[in-house]
């Protein structure tokens, strides 16, 4: 069986492009395929996002139901 791979990196707390991200993904099958994300979906360029240490970020990005994740030097800021 031969699965489907989708990849998001580098969003940089860029949510208008996570909507446009979850409308493909909805319509991906969900039988054989598999959602990664590479890290930097954080930044601090958002007043949101640097409010909430990061958390609204994080929230957003669990919608999307991941199969794996890794977190990027951006996200390693909010561990601190």
């Amino acid at each position: 069986m031969r699965f489907k791979k989708y990849i998001m990196n580098d969003l940089h707390s860029c949510y208008e492009k996570l909507g446009k991200n979850a409308t493909i993904l909805n319509q991906k099958p969900k039988k054989c395929s598999l959602l990664f994300d590479t890290g930097d979906h954080a930044d601090f360029m958002r007043v949101e996002t640097k409010g909430s240490n990061g958390i609204i970020s994080a929230e957003l990005m669990n919608t999307l139901r991941h199969d794996a994740f890794c977190y990027g030097n951006n996200e390693s800021f909010f561990m601190l």
